[in-house]
């Protein structure tokens, strides 16, 4: 998850407490709040990031509704691509399983390129393993560029 307007640390306090509400899900781990350079459009202020591990008793495209209607009930409006937004809910991983449909990519495609999603993810599931690139959290959190923006903002 990452957020860069108005209060980040509440959205994503909020955020998961959404998630917790759905009785298909139960929150398993969560990840320190990291304080984030922007990527793509650099103009915008920093991002706070966080993962969080979830088990998921439904099928993906339902949790991809789930999400999509937590980050509009905290007034997502999806504008500018890579732009400014309240809350953005990523699904990375569902377990070992490649999805690719019209609605939904998993593993997500440019997590492997993005220390502010892999060293959230480190610390909730290291030893993972991406199910294309075939190495663990770790390994793509190692060789990954970029980790001097990614600052330890708030522990669990």
């Amino acid at each position: 998850m990452g957020s860069n307007q108005n209060d980040r640390a509440a959205l994503l306090l909020s955020a998961i407490e959404y998630l917790g509400k759905n009785s298909k899900l139960n929150i398993v781990d969560t990840s320190l709040v990291y304080e984030t350079e922007p990527v793509e459009w650099m103009d915008q202020p920093r991002f706070l990031n966080q993962a969080i591990g979830i088990d998921w008793q439904g099928e993906p495209e339902e949790l991809l509704a789930w999400t999509g209607e937590i980050e509009t009930r905290l007034g997502r409006i999806r504008t500018e691509r890579y732009g400014p937004r309240t809350l953005d809910i990523d699904i990375l991983l569902y377990g070992d399983r490649v999805i690719d449909t019209d609605l939904l990519t998993v593993p997500h495609p440019r997590m492997t390129e993005r220390a502010f999603v892999l060293v959230p993810l480190c610390d909730i599931a290291p030893h993972a393993v991406h199910p294309l690139a075939g190495c663990s959290m770790k390994e793509l959190s190692d060789s990954v560029s970029g980790k001097e923006g990614v600052r330890t903002w708030k522990k669990r």
